[in-house]
């Protein structure tokens, strides 16, 4: 087996065979870490954050953009076939329309933005 732990799709650990699928799987993995700031199934132990995998078991803070989680979502779909290919990940309403927050801080009233 090859890979990184916390970034190796459920049909790998499976040794079910492998395609394409599996890095749109490390695509949705890496996206999450970037905005939630560690990866989905991460744990302590080599044994737990590979049970969380097969499992597909983890959650996406309410602080994600729902436009994000969606994508996040269908990334790490179960079944490798439900994944989106990678042209339909970048023509997602998350690249395509761009972030929008849910609420900004009030210092956001007190002046412009300094770029």
């Amino acid at each position: 087996m090859c890979g990184t732990p916390n970034y190796i799709a459920p049909e790998v650990l499976s040794k079910e065979g492998h395609s394409y699928e599996v890095d749109t799987w490390a695509l949705g993995c890496v996206m999450y870490t970037m905005l939630v700031g560690h990866p989905p199934f991460e744990t302590k132990s080599l044994r737990e954050t590979y049970r969380r995998i097969r499992n597909n078991d983890y959650t996406i803070p309410s602080r994600v953009s729902d436009s994000a989680a969606r994508l996040i979502q269908r990334m790490l779909h179960a079944n490798p076939e439900n994944r989106p290919k990678l042209s339909d990940i970048f023509s997602d309403d998350f690249f395509a329309k761009g972030f929008l927050p849910n609420e900004l801080p009030l210092t956001c009233l007190c002046g412009t933005p300094k770029w």
